[in-house]
């Protein structure tokens, strides 16, 4: 049944359905319930009378007033092109690429760049009265970071998780402490030795000497899921990877969702736009399902001796949708959690506060994962990052199996 009314073209009410997913992309929540509110309120105003047919579709789209300027864009573009009976999908993308740059300047704060008296030549026979106003210029200023830094990746648009990607995260090396120890004018200790030494000249103590640990890099290893449910968190995830290989020792990467692969070398380019392509590149598997368990078992027979040494901290960044048995990936993670000091799960869906881990493979990962983070912005990651950096020199307290 056409919902638009027997007299209107299927492909005009695909078009209508593309319009939708447009505005979708471009950041506004349209729900299935709203998708209908749409068809009827266009079939009870008719095609006759553009404004009054915008009107009613911006009733029920519109819910902050910042969307009115991209619904307005679309809305044109919409209807010089996508009521015509022409190709949905080519309809879409002529809308989209018209639109994008409306959605970027939006992202941009307007700033005072210039004030004072207008000058142009309309002004000069104008009344005394009128040479005493002025203008106000403005350009579009620096873009909301803040914004975008604390918006979940699954709701980032094309044009916004590029721009997102542009951001270097500042982020410090995870150091771990040594038995060893060094003298410093700080520290909990105080060195006898040292104190002597530095005061054989002067007749009494003048200044203490103490000693801290020595600090050394401590190894992490991330796991990152790069199936089909985590493209747009495994991308932003890469970025930090890219980061932090150019600051942290002992930093290696892997990718996962049917096979593994190691990525380290490709993320040690220095241009980041290099390293991505490098990657994707060499990984085949991109964007396909997830074996967890049988990924981390390759990991387990050809890595772990090679990378689980000295204290490692094992991360694991997927969202726990995983294909094999759950039996099968508990053994893993037993085996795992034996050979590295932590077990650290990265999980974008712990960004909702209502979330339990309901799937078999989440249901594991919080079992036997030492520390559970959440990943599902940019914010989210660094602090997620700084938790890892400071985990304690001891292991943790681990069910026994």
């Amino acid at each position: 049944m056409n919902p638009l009314g027997d007299d209107v073209t299927t492909n005009t009410v695909h078009n209508v359905l593309s319009l939708v997913r447009g505005l979708r992309r471009l950041g506004l929540r349209i729900t299935s319930a709203d998708e209908q509110l749409i068809f009827q309120a266009i079939q009870a105003v008719g095609w006759n009378y553009e404004a009054t047919c915008k009107d009613a579709v911006a009733s029920v789209v519109i819910k902050d007033p910042w969307q009115y300027p991209l619904f307005a864009a679309a809305w044109h573009q919409f209807w010089l092109w996508l009521r015509s009976p022409n190709d949905s999908w080519l309809a879409q993308q002529t809308l989209m690429s018209s639109v994008m740059r409306q959605k970027s300047a939006l992202h941009r704060s307007p700033q005072v760049i210039w004030m004072g008296r207008d000058t142009s030549g309309s002004d000069k026979n104008a009344d005394a009265d009128a040479s005493d106003q002025f203008t106000v210029q403005l350009k579009a200023g620096s873009s909301r970071d803040e914004v975008l830094k604390e918006k979940d990746f699954a709701q980032l648009t094309d044009m916004e998780l590029e721009e997102l990607m542009k951001f270097i995260p500042a982020v410090r090396p995870a150091m771990r402490k040594t038995r060893r120890m060094k003298q410093g004018k700080k520290g909990k200790r105080l060195s006898l030795q040292g104190t002597m030494q530095k005061n054989r000249s002067t007749g009494e103590v003048m200044r203490l000497v103490r000693r801290r640990p020595v600090l050394k890099p401590r190894p992490v290893v991330l796991l990152c899921d790069v199936s089909g449910s985590m493209d747009q968190y495994s991308r932003v995830l890469l970025r930090f990877a890219h980061a932090l290989t150019a600051k942290q020792r002992n930093f290696e990467v892997f990718v996962f969702s049917t096979r593994l692969t190691h990525v380290t070398r490709w993320l040690q380019l220095h241009d980041v736009n290099d390293a991505f392509y490098a990657v994707t590149s060499q990984v085949h598997h991109w964007s396909g399902g997830t074996r967890l368990a049988e990924n981390l078992a390759t990991f387990y027979h050809h890595y772990a001796n090679t990378f689980l040494r000295r204290r490692a901290v094992l991360v694991i960044a997927t969202d726990g949708f995983d294909s094999d048995n759950p039996a099968a990936l508990e053994r893993q993670l037993i085996r795992l959690s034996r050979r590295c000091q932590h077990l650290v799960w990265l999980n974008p869906a712990l960004g909702d506060a209502e979330y339990t881990p309901t799937a078999k493979g989440a249901a594991v990962l919080d079992r036997y994962s030492d520390y559970a983070f959440a990943a599902h912005n940019f914010n989210s990651l660094t602090r997620a990052w700084n938790k890892i950096r400071r985990l304690p020199n001891v292991r943790p307290v681990r069910r026994q199996t």
